[in-house]
């Protein structure tokens, strides 16, 4: 009995091996696929507070084209 027991963990150990080693395998990829996701979402970040700036800046032109000349302000 303890014969099986003996052949059942050493299977176990040998399935289980194999997995973590093609998670090892597995893992420079995944962290790749991280940190191109990381740039990106910086990226994003930096192109939409630039969209923002330009938003607000054609906002306040177009109030600035709006206002009649000489009129008071106000």
């Amino acid at each position: 009995m303890l014969r099986r027991l003996d052949e059942k963990l050493d299977r176990h150990h040998a399935e289980t091996g194999g997995r973590l080693d093609r998670i090892e395998d597995e893992l420079p990829v995944l962290n790749g696929i991280v940190l191109r996701l990381e740039g990106r979402e910086v990226e994003t970040t930096g192109l939409k507070a630039m969209l923002d700036r330009h938003e607000r800046w054609l906002g306040e032109l177009g109030r600035r084209i709006d206002e009649p000349e000489g009129a008071p302000e106000g």
